[in-house]
Formats: C-alpha cells, structure tokens, sequence
C-alpha cells in the first residue's frame, strides 16, 4: 500500500512538472481516482482513532465510578447500606439512574444523573443480591449494542461467600473492547467493558 501511495504522488508530481499545458482526460481521472483513495485512507484512520478513544474514555469513566462506590463504601462502614435496596441491573448513571445513586456525587466531579458513556447512553450496574447473607458483588459495565459497533460478550465471575462455598454468576449483553485481548482465550480478541467491586458488601 505504502509503494502504491508513493508512486501516485510521484505521477501527480511528474504531471505537475510537465510543460505543456493541461492534463489529458485518462490523467484527470487517474489524479482523481488517486485523491480519493488517499481521503478514503485518511477517513479510516480518523474513524479508528475516534473509536479507540472512545473505549479509553469508557475504560476511565468504569474506574472512576468504582472510585466512587469504594469511597461511599468506606464513608458508610463498609456497606452500600442507604444506596442500594437488593438485586439490581440498570441504569447507575443518567436520567435514570438507580434511586438515591446521587449519594454518589460528593465522589465524582459531575452529577451522575449527568454521566453518560461514549456512545451516550448510561453505565450500567450489576447487584448480584445474596439474600442468605444480605450481601452482594457488584459489576459496573458498558451495554452492547451492535449498531454502535458494539459486540457482546458474557462476563463471568466467582464470588466465595462467608462459609466459604464458591459459585459464578454472569452478566450477558456487555459490550466489547477490542483494543483489550482476551485472556485465556485462544483466537478471541476483547474483553468486556466491566469492572467489578471487590469483596462482599451487605446493601440493606
């Protein structure tokens, strides 16, 4: 590609040196033919780099987020205690939010009813809510959505709980980043948009 780009400027310079005056209809068409492969390049990289940013500010927004619950969490004697009520999966931040999630804006520099993703639509949070021992793991992620360019992918986790006794849980339909490889999987590139709180925490 790249010796193809230096010779088409190497003949729209020959041409340009040239003395007669004027360009032949074939030699119109071949600069024009070259222009527009030389914007169509320029367009995907332009593209490429807007998305890639877009998944680095998605990747920020998720750790700052998680900042925000730990703190809350350590305000409020280890427990999300007045912010969640049980098992929840929606909307933590945007015009609809989670119900009192703006317990959470003394930790962000924005109102979270403000908070939206690249793509413009809220983060989502995960509760997965132990009623036996009133506690919960918690994932705050990015929602797939396919005509955003968006593909999904399963995230699974292991939570231990107090007695010890191991077992998983999964959250479906979280969007990918595929700057990211895939861990432990062998021709798969990506890994969710997700990050997860630490530990256990009772939540009511």
């Amino acid at each position: 590609m790249e010796k193809f780009m230096e010779s088409a400027k190497n003949f729209i310079a020959t041409k340009g040196k040239r003395s007669r005056k004027g360009f032949t209809l074939i030699e119109l068409i071949a600069v024009i033919v070259i222009i527009g492969i030389l914007m169509a390049g320029a367009a995907v990289t332009i593209v490429n780099n807007v998305n890639n940013a877009k998944y680095a500010t998605a990747e920020k927004d998720l750790a700052v987020l998680k900042s925000a619950l730990d703190q809350y969490a350590v305000t409020h004697n280890g427990t999300f205690i007045g912010l969640f009520t049980g098992a929840y999966d929606g909307d933590l931040t945007g015009s609809g939010a989670v119900t009192n999630a703006e317990k959470l804006d003394p930790f962000l520099s924005k109102p979270i009813n403000t908070l939206y993703d690249p793509w413009q639509r809220p983060y989502q949070i995960y509760v997965d809510y132990n009623t036996t021992t009133n506690q919960s793991d918690i994932v705050i992620y990015v929602i797939a959505d396919t005509s955003l360019g968006l593909n999904a992918k399963d995230a699974t986790y292991t939570t231990i709980d107090p007695s010890g006794s191991a077992s998983t849980f999964t959250i479906s339909g979280v969007a990918v980043n595929p700057l990211k490889k895939a861990k432990g999987v062998s021709g798969e590139n990506g890994e969710p948009m997700a990050i997860r709180i630490t530990g256990q925490y009772e939540v009511q």
